[in-house]
């Protein structure tokens, strides 16, 4: 009974949170493509930059890869999908409009498939698309994980995969003996990241099977419609087909 009342106290104190926030932040110089919000400015977040929307906690790295599929594929309407660690808007949006099969999987019980990115519970050729991003960073053997999105992908499917990347380092960095959240967030950048790719990071798609494609804002929208969505110059998508 004290665990669900300090439950629904904590969920009352996050609404009641997010709702001021909102009000405060009300505009219209920047928009969310995701939830359609309008704010004076995004939520500050890492670093004081003013990323996060105040309504559907969308990242600028989630509001480029709506856009990449609004502009460029059909998969908000339509597909079978497979999203892993499910970003709240992203999820929102997909389960509201979209007619094909959508499946968020994670090692968490709160998705549809309790599952291990290295093992995925799932057939052959399942999926249309897979949405995987900043994920691999966590998982020790990611050459296993990039051989089971191919896997689960149909030909001419594509996995939209985004991982934190320093591009001044032409090699990736990873050591299976750093083991301490200190040492991994001197080295890794966070204390839950077993590595920090380079910019050898596309090889290691390709490596899996995957014809790769890199997509930045720039790419997808004119300099108006970047300051609009408040996206970042260097976040990439790298888009996996498989062939």
């Amino acid at each position: 009974m004290f665990a669900f009342i300090r439950a629904t106290r904590k969920r009352a104190f996050i609404w009641a949170r997010t709702e001021a926030r909102r009000i405060w932040l009300r505009g219209d110089r920047v928009h969310c493509p995701i939830c359609g919000g309008a704010f004076r400015r995004f939520i500050h977040y890492e670093g004081g930059t003013q990323n996060r929307c105040p309504r559907c906690f969308s990242r600028s790295r989630h509001r480029l890869m709506f856009l990449y599929m609004a502009s460029q594929t059909d998969l908000l309407c339509r597909g079978d999908v497979l999203h892993f660690a499910a970003e709240p808007g992203l999820e929102r949006h997909f389960r509201a409009r979209s007619h094909g099969r959508y499946v968020t999987a994670d090692l968490r019980n709160d998705v549809d498939v309790r599952a291990d990115l290295t093992r995925l519970p799932f057939a052959p050729d399942s999926f249309d698309a897979v949405i995987c991003s900043h994920i691999l960073e966590h998982v020790p053997n990611d050459h296993a994980a990039l051989r089971e999105l191919f896997r689960v992908l149909r030909a001419g499917g594509r996995a939209m995969i985004l991982v934190p990347l320093d591009p001044d380092r032409e090699r990736t960095v990873e050591d299976p003996s750093a083991t301490g959240p200190r040492e991994r967030r001197e080295r890794f950048g966070q204390s839950d990241h077993v590595r920090m790719y380079g910019t050898d990071f596309p090889a290691r798609l390709s490596s899996a099977g995957f014809e790769v494609k890199e997509v930045k804002a720039a790419d997808l929208a004119d300099a108006k419609t970047i300051a609009r969505y408040d996206l970042d110059e260097f976040d990439i998508v790298f888009i996996c087909t498989k062939p």
